[in-house]
């Protein structure tokens, strides 16, 4: 394949004759290694810079650019010099866990700025900045004086930090919540544009990409992609952005969301942008060539033709140069296949590029968990932004989402319907949002029942404390039960899946918290309460799976037909039913005509074509 690209840490050796084997055709490397060239003298950076541009004309052949740094390591790795101001953590101390150097430091920051200068000066193509670039982890004076010019309220640092983090925040916390991550989102956006007038200045052809970050830091550090691109993306120099679309691990739950996710940033970043799929193995963790692969090819269906490979160290660990060039006819044969012009189709759970406001990772693992539960179960999923929920028959909404209340008010008064989890109606009640009949009352033990009113077996729960909120009706309202929690004595102890009407539409409430539902929510009971809550909502599917669980179905319309990809996470060949609208399922490969069970091999994906109805 054509599009592999590279990324790694280490300056020293890269590899070069496995990459070749491979088939890269571009490399973004640190000229030091990474987290230990940040405190690297800029002299001597310089220097490093230089060797590479003389390793780079060994290969021809291959684009070398520069993978930018934009904070310090963590405690341990290199010696902070003394002019730089040390980050703080919410209580006061100095926080060593990340970063270590205050991100609004501006001696820090003059620092890099000149590492900019000097890699545009010469003649580097692309530079691609780092995927910690990101304001989170500091609550130093100088950014409380910072706040206070910037919006003229003075505070103190545990006020910021119980607005930050409180569960149930007051109107004035809400309102300073906003304050505080306005105030760093302007001043991540302001280095970034100094970044853009350095490198420009320097070199007016030097392009600019963005690694899209871990959900952490989306929520906590003003980060917002599509300003970034604007600040970077110039006539002659245009932006490109990474997509976060790995996993380190082999952990199905987080390939399942990551896939989703990068998928949704993928579908609101401009057409015209550059795009890259990172697939990596990070460092100190194990993944397998197979689900290294699974990433490869489902980024290719996705549409995301240049996939980026990190972390050269660990690929080789389990053989990917050498597997890669045995596969590469087979993978470009897929990438041509797919078409351009294609819309995803799914359960769509609602995302907030430009929400800043959440208090920390907890709320986007709200979202994504909410993928995983749907499409392990076999329910074709999608990420899609809450400024779209109009167009929605059906959207899931969680406290990542949930301060729309403007927008999500106005879509269940035309009729509309949201499904919810327990921690997000505890978050509407804590925080006034709605007032609905259903309440949550505190938690329930890690071991109940759960019994849907058309099935006589209880299905066993096991799942840590804190995932099962206790349900109850306080008002006269029509509501729709779904299911029941029962104690050991099967007696009811709780409402489970709930529907409510509201306004012209319905919320329909789950008993569990996203966030925390792992392997135990993928059963037939849960299919079956699957296809209760999208009746309740008059929602029907474009399809949806019978047989084994941990296939999850993604599907694309293109004109009058729809692609799907069905994705096996089973570490053994998997036979999935489909039961859908669309008619005459073949293999988009070979063209045959698919039977009526299916079957995938072991961690990996079929391709299947079909007719709209």
């Amino acid at each position: 394949m054509k599009h592999f690209k590279f990324s790694d840490q280490d300056f020293s050796d890269y590899g070069i004759e496995n990459i070749k084997k491979a088939g890269v055709d571009e490399l973004f490397i640190s000229p030091g290694f990474c987290w230990p060239d940040t405190f690297m003298d800029n002299g001597a950076y310089k220097i490093k810079l230089r060797e590479l541009i003389e390793k780079a004309k060994l290969t021809p052949e291959i684009t070398v650019n520069i993978l930018g740094t934009t904070t310090a390591p963590a405690e341990g790795v290199g010696t902070i010099p003394e002019r730089y101001r040390k980050q703080v953590d919410v209580d006061g101390k100095y926080n060593p866990v990340h970063y270590q150097v205050c991100f609004q430091d501006t001696e820090r920051q003059k620092d890099l700025l000149e590492r900019y200068r000097m890699l545009a000066e010469l003649g580097f193509s692309k530079v691609l900045i780092d995927d910690d670039f990101c304001d989170v982890y500091c609550f130093c004076d100088e950014h409380l004086k910072n706040f206070y010019k910037e919006t003229g309220v003075r505070i103190k640092r545990q006020e910021v930090v119980k607005a930050v983090f409180a569960e149930a925040p007051s109107k004035r916390e809400r309102n300073l919540r906003k304050l505080w991550f306005g105030f760093k989102r302007k001043y991540l956006l302001a280095f970034a544009a100094k970044i853009e007038k350095t490198v420009h200045a320097a070199n007016k052809k030097t392009r600019i990409g963005i690694c899209i970050s871990t959900p952490m830091h989306l929520d906590k550090s003003g980060y917002c992609i599509s300003e970034l691109i604007k600040i970077y993306d110039k006539p002659g120099a245009r932006a490109f952005v990474r997509l976060p679309n790995s996993n380190y691990t082999n952990q199905t739950i987080l390939t399942s969301a990551f896939l989703a996710l990068g998928e949704y940033y993928n579908g609101i970043i401009p057409k015209n942008i550059e795009r890259l799929a990172e697939t990596s193995i990070g460092g100190g963790f194990f993944k397998d060539y197979r689900h290294l692969r699974l990433e490869i090819l489902a980024n290719l269906v996705f549409g995301i033709k240049n996939i980026l490979l990190c972390w050269g160290q660990n690929l080789e660990q389990v053989n990917v140069w050498n597997k890669l060039k045995e596969e590469n006819g087979y993978l470009d044969k897929v990438a041509k296949l797919i078409p351009v012009n294609k819309t995803p189709l799914g359960i769509p759970v609602m995302m907030a590029e430009k929400t800043s406001y959440a208090n920390g990772k907890i709320y986007v693992d709200d979202a994504l968990g909410a993928v995983s539960f749907f499409g392990l179960n076999g329910f074709p999923v999608k990420m899609a932004d809450i400024s779209g929920i109009k167009n929605e028959k059906v959207a899931v909404v969680t406290r990542h989402t949930i301060d729309n209340t403007k927008i999500i008010t106005e879509y269940l008064r035309k009729g509309g319907s949201i499904i919810i989890d327990s921690k997000c109606l505890d978050y509407i009640q804590k925080n006034k949002l709605l007032d609905l009949p259903v309440k949550t009352a505190g938690m329930l033990a890690g071991y109940c029942f759960e019994k849907t009113h058309s099935a006589s077996t209880p299905l066993i729960w096991n799942i840590r404390y804190g995932s099962i909120l206790k349900l109850e009706n306080t008002g006269d309202s029509d509501i729709t039960k779904v299911s029941s929690i029962l104690n050991s004595n099967g007696k009811e102890i709780s409402l489970g899946v709930t529907c409510i009407p509201y306004l012209k539409g319905k919320i329909i409430v789950l008993p569990f918290g996203f966030e925390n539902t792992v392997n135990v929510l993928c059963t037939e009971f849960h299919r079956d309460i699957i296809s209760k809550i999208l009746e309740l909502a008059d929602y029907k599917p474009v399809l949806r799976l019978t047989g084994d669980m941990f296939v999850q179905p993604y599907v694309f319309k293109t004109g009058r037909k729809i692609l799907t990809m069905l994705v096996n996470y089973n570490s053994q060949e998997s036979e999935v039913g489909i039961i859908s609208s669309a008619k005459g399922f073949k293999d988009l490969l070979t063209g045959k005509k698919e039977e009526k069970s299916i079957k995938i091999n072991h961690i990996d994906v079929k391709l299947l074509k079909a007719e709209l109805r």
